[in-house]
């Protein structure tokens, strides 16, 4: 059943992977938008989310006129895999800029389901970050938020391809991140650099002591 939320109609879901909005457009007839590309097609500002089974997730914020910023967390619940990539989202949320435009791209359609109520969430751990999700959304309040899957650990040289990848590598670490670094020092197309040398540039080396 889906919830009556105050921001819900700032938000437009939308997939890359034509076979996912077949099905879930088609036939289970969700609010399902199709993106026929992998391109940053906008001026707003642009999170990438991803969340591995180990608990880690990470965020990459690219917002206009700022350096680009690199967040990585552990998990703080039992969930792991589903846990850690609405953790993600969560990541995203806080790092909203009250009445902003944004754009949140991940390769998990189902965190922002559980947000919209689109699906049933059961698990008590999971209730718990849904509702973290709904507070900070009441809090910020953005002018649109657009939550954008695409098909994961796909190897391509598309921008939404190359920062999700990023994003990716930030959970391999297993480290804490919370961190800005030029555009200039992801490399040439961006994110092509080693993610260790990013970082050990932009702290200083502090990431690794």
């Amino acid at each position: 059943m889906t919830l009556l939320l105050p921001w819900a109609s700032a938000v437009r879901v939308e997939t890359t992977a034509q076979s996912t909005y077949d099905r879930e457009a088609g036939q289970r007839k969700r609010a399902l938008h199709f993106k026929p590309d992998r391109s940053i097609d906008s001026d707003d500002t642009w999170m990438f989310v991803d969340g591995s089974g180990s608990g880690w997730h990470g965020l990459v914020v690219i917002r206009p006129g700022e350096d680009p910023r690199l967040i990585a967390r552990e998990g703080r619940r039992g969930m792991k895999n589903v846990g850690a990539e609405v953790s993600a989202l969560l990541l995203a949320l806080e790092a909203l800029v009250p009445g902003e435009r944004a754009v949140i791209v991940a390769d998990f359609l189902w965190s922002i389901y559980y947000v919209l109520g689109w699906y049933n969430v059961n698990h008590p751990d999971l209730q718990t970050l849904v509702a973290e999700a709904h507070a900070l959304l009441d809090a910020r309040r953005p002018a649109a938020l657009r939550y954008i899957h695409i098909r994961g650990h796909v190897k391509d040289d598309s921008p939404l391809g190359r920062w999700n990848h990023l994003a990716d590598r930030l959970c391999s670490l297993r480290r804490p991140v919370d961190c800005t670094a030029p555009l200039s020092a992801f490399g040439d197309p961006p994110a092509s650099r080693p993610l260790a040398k990013i970082l050990l540039e932009a702290t200083d080396g502090a990431i690794f002591r």
